[in-house]
């Protein structure tokens, strides 16, 4: 009976300090890093029109981690045109009256060039994102038999894209911002 006692608080030990482990390598990784984006997704059940709304924070290293629900704040995205060309500036859906029109313009264009140069098939390009001189893009691409997502980084500077983070299996992505605390 001691032995069988014995053997049991040795097993609840071992499975506790397992989970403890666990819990400590989880909360490492967003120790190390600043939160960079709020972003919602939203998921959809089935046929039924109704969705759920997620929320997640997506930190400098590309971790994502869901949290609490929090109200979105007024930011400015535009929709890729699927057949939108550089001459005739359709590239976005955006307003013939907006200022800034050219230039993001070009940065689409940008964005288009190097995602026809990178190694995605039936890749789509969803919204850019303007977030504080900041710009931000989504795409969706077949790898295999699944539909892969993920959160890009434009670099104006010189004209680069930085990966953020890989949204497979998070839903659509609806909105994102800059993370303020």
């Amino acid at each position: 009976m001691v032995y069988m006692r014995n053997a049991i608080i040795k097993i609840l030990v071992c499975v506790c300090v397992g989970f403890l482990g666990m819990g400590m390598t989880s909360c490492d990784t967003s120790i190390d890093s600043e939160p960079m984006l709020k972003i919602t997704t939203s998921t959809s059940f089935g046929m039924f029109p109704a969705t759920k709304t997620n929320y997640y924070i997506i930190y400098e290293n590309g971790v994502v981690r869901k949290t609490t629900e929090f109200v979105p704040s007024n930011i400015i995205y535009y929709f890729f045109n699927s057949n939108g060309n550089y001459e005739d500036s359709t590239l976005l859906h955006i307003n013939d009256d907006d200022p800034l029109r050219e230039k993001l313009n070009n940065i689409a264009n940008n964005i288009r060039i190097l995602m026809d140069e990178s190694k995605f098939e039936n890749i789509s390009i969803g919204r850019l994102y303007v977030l504080s001189e900041r710009y931000f893009f989504n795409i969706g691409y077949n790898d295999g038999e699944k539909r892969v997502s993920k959160l890009f980084e434009y670099i104006s500077a010189d004209s680069s894209a930085k990966e953020i983070a890989i949204l497979t299996g998070k839903g659509n992505l609806d909105h994102a911002e800059l993370y303020s605390s």
